[in-house]
């Protein structure tokens, strides 16, 4: 026989695994999306440089990459939500099992801070690629 505090306690030591598990391969793949964006923007630096040859504005220039960056960190935070609606449907079925468990603090906690990680870590990756296209 298992008793419900074993059982919750197993449970809470299994989404906790879980959690760290994605929040790891969250950060791993919100990396390689900036590399990859600091990497096309050293590649592109002499497209950038012909543009401005042209006389194109730099407010346009800044603008086009913003966008660009924006693009690519905007399809995998808008997927991560996706994937959060439908884990939280089920995670909040879980924790109704073991009780009247309110576990909506702890999300609105969890996304805060990964939404600040992520945005700041999209204006050291927008600044860096502006600084690699003007030297």
């Amino acid at each position: 026989m298992i008793t419900k505090s074993e059982v919750y306690a197993n449970s809470e030591g299994i989404g906790l695994t879980y959690a760290y598990l994605g929040i790891y391969i969250g950060l791993i793949f919100i990396m390689a999306a900036a590399i990859e964006q600091l990497t096309d923007s050293i590649d592109n630096k002499e497209r950038y440089k012909v543009l401005k040859e042209i006389g194109v504005d730099e407010n346009m220039i800044n603008k086009s990459l913003f966008r660009q960056i924006r693009i690519y960190f905007l399809l995998p935070i808008s997927l991560a939500i996706i994937h959060s609606i439908v884990g939280l449907k089920v995670a909040s079925k879980v924790a109704s099992m073991f009780g009247d468990i309110n576990i909506m603090k702890n999300i609105i906690i969890a996304m805060i801070v990964i939404l600040v990680i992520y945005g700041r870590y999209f204006a050291i990756t927008y600044l860096t690629a502006k600084r690699n296209i003007t030297d």
